[in-house]
């Protein structure tokens, strides 16, 4: 059997951790080719770049960094000849460093480069890890996908892309099927006099999420990887209210 073909992004940029751990872990299965941010690009959403060039520079081998948005470099791997006649058999955007669960999806540029990959028809997977703290462990994460690489894209379903997350581990338990919960960030903008006009910081809150029992913070916080599959085609999101059913049917 010939190894699969993944092009792997993010929003934490080329050089994060996530990225890393997930690359090394996937290789060992497949043949990896990475077109990330060159920096961070955290809650960029969809943002595609149209009114300017794009910079693409070498990161080691087969893996580049773009100036753009996870999306543009989504676009660019996969709507050009950059990485020649290769075609993909999956997009791996991630891991990312924090959750990216419920409310979190209108934000993502994580969640962003996997929706976008699966508008041109790609199978896509975000891949998430929550922590209490500032210590990540992504290898949980990692390990798993690495070992289950066909199962986690043969969830992938048209119109949609897999979404998954998991509590900063070493080892993984299952994939549980999860409903999406609600972030609540309250949320600030700071807006200060400054000269003639004013400037503005945004403030950050005391997170609050809710939820039914099975929804994807409770699934992760209790070990397990949560799986949402979640519609991202405009008439899917019509149809499904934004997720297909937990028998991934409409």
């Amino acid at each position: 059997m010939s190894r699969l073909r993944l092009l792997l992004t993010n929003d934490d940029g080329i050089g994060a951790e996530g990225l890393r751990v997930l690359a090394q872990k996937v290789s060992e299965k497949a043949d990896v080719f990475i077109m990330a941010p060159s920096g961070n690009r955290s809650g960029v959403s969809n943002s595609i770049t149209m009114m300017k060039t794009l910079e693409i520079r070498s990161a080691g081998e087969n893996m580049y960094s773009c100036s753009g948005t996870p999306v543009d470099c989504v676009v660019a791997a996969l709507r050009s000849d950059f990485f020649g006649d290769v075609k993909f058999d999956a997009v791996l955007s991630g891991i990312n460093q924090g959750a990216n669960m419920g409310t979190d999806l209108i934000y993502s540029g994580t969640a962003a480069a996997a929706r976008q990959a699966s508008l041109y028809d790609i199978p896509a997977i975000a891949l998430s890890v929550d922590s209490d703290d500032d210590n990540y462990n992504f290898n949980g994460l990692a390990s798993f996908a690495a070992e289950n690489l066909n199962y986690i894209i043969s969830l992938w379903r048209k119109g949609a892309f897999v979404n998954l997350n998991a509590f900063s581990s070493e080892r993984c338990g299952r994939i549980v099927p999860a409903s999406l919960c609600n972030r609540d960030y309250h949320d600030k903008v700071i807006v200060e006099k400054s000269g003639d006009g004013w400037i503005t910081r945004f403030s950050g809150g005391a997170l609050e999420t809710s939820g039914d029992s099975d929804n994807d913070f409770a699934v992760s916080r209790g070990g397990d990887i949560a799986f949402s599959l979640v519609a991202s085609n405009p008439e899917l999101l019509y149809r499904t209210g934004g997720m297909y059913g937990k028998d991934n049917s409409f």
